[in-house]
């Protein structure tokens, strides 16, 4: 299995036990306690603050979560929003600064007639005009959304520079 599908899969399953209730907290510790320990079996050192201290001698470093390689560089870089929509885009705007081959957002959208489109949609404009790509950077987006409608989707840079038109994917996760 495919790290991001891990990942998504350990989200979802996450999610679907658990029901989401406003600004909750549970949910963010649990978020970053699962994103530790796949990271932590992928061998990677956990950066990584708020949410009551999961992972003794780590700190917040640039996101939310990142994983960190014993040669240097940055394997994950993850934020989580569950506030307003300028929020999580000013989140996900750390995201794509950061050089990393796999960028995470997690987020949560009221579920009415697919009301995370109009997030999707500003998350592509961004992505479609930033002249700082990677080819083959890979984005995974966690998408939570009310009655255990949760989506997953990912996009994976084709080139360095600006990338033009950019559609995320719809992940199926199989159980």
């Amino acid at each position: 299995m495919d790290i991001c599908s891990e990942i998504a899969r350990r989200l979802v399953g996450f999610a679907n036990g658990e029901p989401y209730s406003g600004k909750n907290m549970k949910w963010k510790s649990a978020i970053f306690k699962i994103l530790g320990d796949v990271g932590r079996g992928h061998g990677f050192e956990v950066c990584h603050g708020p949410c009551g201290g999961l992972f003794p001698n780590s700190h917040e470093y640039l996101c939310d979560l990142i994983w960190r390689s014993n040669t240097g560089g940055i394997e994950l870089a993850a934020e989580c929003e569950f506030e307003t929509a300028a929020k999580l885009l000013e989140d996900f705007r750390k995201v794509v600064d950061v050089k990393s081959p796999l960028k995470l957002l997690i987020y949560t959208v009221p579920r009415r007639k697919d009301s995370g489109k109009d997030i999707r949609n500003r998350i592509e404009g961004y992505m479609a005009q930033y002249t700082g790509h990677v080819a083959g950077e890979q984005y995974l987006f966690v998408e939570f959304g009310a009655g255990n409608d949760h989506r997953c989707y990912s996009y994976v840079v084709p080139n360095g520079g600006t990338v033009g038109s950019v559609s995320l994917l719809p992940m199926q996760l199989a159980s």
